[in-house]
């Protein structure tokens, strides 16, 4: 009986023991944290990165100040144009006769055409029983009256009484030009038939346009 009382006894004996190791004890309280180090020196530089995608456009910044104006460019070769007058009394011979001062002159620049016209106003001092025939003509030189369908004609018959006749006259007339240069154009008139002193001319006013090949 006492061994079998002994046996039980080392039995709890036992359990006990592993009742006691099975069960934690209690948490211990933390450690303090031990100090930060000095901080180690700066490494080498690293090689460069690739290059990033294009970043958008900025705005537009404001406009600049105005250049200054540049040097004037060479002539065209668009239409160019002249022109003249000339207010004066100057009798009309029996010969070709320029009307002095009655000129224009254009400068082109290359091969062309110009085209010339004058408005003339003249007086023709008519006797009866004389026919009194004027011409009027553009030229291109003081001696050029050519008859030809450009020039105009102004005609007083035989049969009209003494009269002294005022009237305007057109011509026009185109010059061929066969390169770059200054061109001069003139007013010229005649009178074949009953030419005198009081025939005159009065007035003119003339232009000249060019016209590029």
């Amino acid at each position: 009986m006492s061994e079998a009382i002994s046996m039980v006894a080392v039995v709890l004996a036992g359990a006990a023991l592993l009742v006691a190791f099975s069960i934690p004890g209690p948490v211990g309280p933390s450690g303090t944290v031990g100090m930060t180090g000095p901080q180690g020196p700066t490494g080498s530089q690293g090689p460069t990165g690739g290059t990033g995608p294009q970043g958008p456009t900025g705005p537009e910044g404001p406009s600049g100040s105005q250049g200054p104006t540049g040097p004037t460019g060479p002539i065209g070769n668009g239409t160019l144009e002249a022109d003249a007058s000339h207010v004066g009394v100057q009798t009309i011979g029996a010969t070709c006769t320029h009307y002095a001062g009655a000129e224009v002159a254009i400068t082109v620049p290359g091969p062309g055409r110009v085209v010339v016209m004058t408005t003339l106003r003249l007086q023709v001092n008519h006797t009866a029983g004389t026919m009194d025939v004027s011409w009027s003509f553009v030229g291109s030189t003081p001696t050029d009256c050519v008859v030809d369908a450009n020039a105009t004609v102004y005609t007083l018959e035989a049969t009209v009484p003494d009269i002294i006749g005022t009237f305007t006259t057109f011509v026009l007339k185109a010059f061929a030009v066969s390169g770059a240069g200054t061109f001069t154009f003139y007013v010229n008139g005649q009178m074949p038939s009953g030419q005198d002193a009081a025939d005159i001319f009065q007035a003119a006013s003339i232009v000249a346009v060019f016209y590029p090949a």
